[in-house]
């Protein structure tokens, strides 16, 4: 197994979108973003601080407290609702993952995933928002987050697999969905692609 490591960036934003004093532009190996603070890997303690209205993306790390704030947001969002848990397998597969998550104040209120499928493709997986923090951007901050990540990494394509009524916010940035739709985990999906690069 080959094990892919970028620099993460920590991407920070306002929700009204405007800059706070002090902030500056930087070029990193991922894209044009704000930086606050850079590390090859962050654990809960080293989030940066924020203001009030800051929410920062950054790595997840397996074993972290915010990993594990991620694992309570996947249950809440994504199975409790339909009845169901988070498999073993599932947990297994998470060691092969990239793991992000937007955090306010330190806490999780989104979270995504990232599986090298090979040496091209990334498939995303596990996206959910807090449901009192949704129409706030943080899906699309996370999206464009492990986009940016995907190809700063090397991948060219990214795939999902889009609850039906969710496949509208990732044909808005420009995914086009492939085939017919199919069961996973009890609901209907239809596979999505975009190019990276």
């Amino acid at each position: 197994m080959q094990e892919l490591f970028v620099p993460l960036a920590v991407e920070s934003f306002r929700r009204d979108g405007g800059r706070q004093p002090g902030e500056t532009r930087c070029f990193s190996p991922l894209a044009n973003v704000t930086v606050r603070e850079a590390r090859p890997r962050l654990g809960a303690r080293d989030v940066p601080l924020m203001a009030e209205t800051d929410i920062a993306v950054v790595e997840a790390v397996i074993g972290s407290d915010l990993y594990r704030q991620s694992l309570r947001l996947r249950e809440a969002i994504l199975r409790a609702p339909l009845g169901l848990s988070l498999t073993q397998e599932e947990l297994a597969d998470d060691v092969t993952r990239q793991h992000f998550c937007a955090i306010f104040q330190g806490i999780a209120v989104g979270t995504v995933s990232l599986k090298p499928l090979d040496e091209a493709t990334l498939q995303l997986k596990q996206m959910a928002v807090a449901e009192d923090r949704r129409r706030e951007r943080i899906g699309a901050r996370l999206l464009t987050h492990a986009e940016v990540w995907g190809r700063g990494a090397g991948f060219r394509l990214m795939v999902l697999h889009a609850r039906i009524g969710a496949d509208g916010f990732y044909a808005r940035f420009g995914y086009l969905a492939e085939g017919d739709p199919f069961e996973e985990n009890t609901l209907p999906h239809v596979k999505m692609s975009k190019p990276l690069g």
